[in-house]
């Protein structure tokens, strides 16, 4: 009697954290920004299809799976597969966006805010005029006026609340800072 408790509380385990790998993943794949606004958000189906797969693959399969494990462990095992299966398609996706472009840099305009850091890498901004601002990433959402400044406001993708901008701050027509803000 006492093997079949162990058993059924083992099972109970094994299953709570099979759900908590499920929902954890759920949760930071409708939060990711890259997921949602990448080529029209189509890969929040693929990370979908991968993640159910894992989840009914076991349950498909589960007299010949019995064989060799547990199904609590192989529905573990199989979100698990999943889960790096869709970390390897996301790092992919990420690398691909963060590498600067002006056609992304138009094409992804919810996604700006990872290529910032590969573009400041790559042009070195103090100093420039507007023209050449304009030239790298086309006209300003807005524009500021301050005293003795302005500044150019690109929108480069949502906050939890507010909007983020790449504000490049211009002092005696050339440009002397840049920062992300959200507004």
């Amino acid at each position: 009697m006492s093997q079949i408790v162990k058993n059924i509380v083992m099972s109970t385990i094994l299953v709570l954290i099979w759900t908590f790998i499920l929902f954890m993943f759920f949760i930071l794949t409708i939060m990711n920004d890259i997921i949602s606004y990448f080529c029209g958000g189509i890969f929040k189906y693929v990370f979908a299809a991968v993640f159910l797969s894992g989840l009914l693959v076991p349950v498909i399969f589960r007299k010949r799976i019995k064989k060799y494990c547990s199904l609590p462990l192989a529905l573990i095992i199989f979100a698990v597969f999943s889960a790096l299966v869709n970390c390897f398609i996301y790092l992919g996706i990420k690398g691909y966006i963060s590498d600067f472009s002006r056609e992304k840099w138009d094409l992804y305009e919810k996604l700006r805010i990872h290529m910032i850091s590969d573009f400041e890498n790559e042009n070195e901004l103090e100093g420039k005029s507007e023209e050449e601002i304009k030239n790298l990433l086309g006209e300003p959402a807005n524009i500021v006026y301050d005293k003795d400044a302005f500044r150019y406001e690109y929108y480069i993708g949502d906050g939890l609340i507010d909007p983020y901008t790449y504000d490049i701050i211009f002092y005696d027509d050339a440009v002397s800072a840049t920062e992300i803000n959200e507004h």
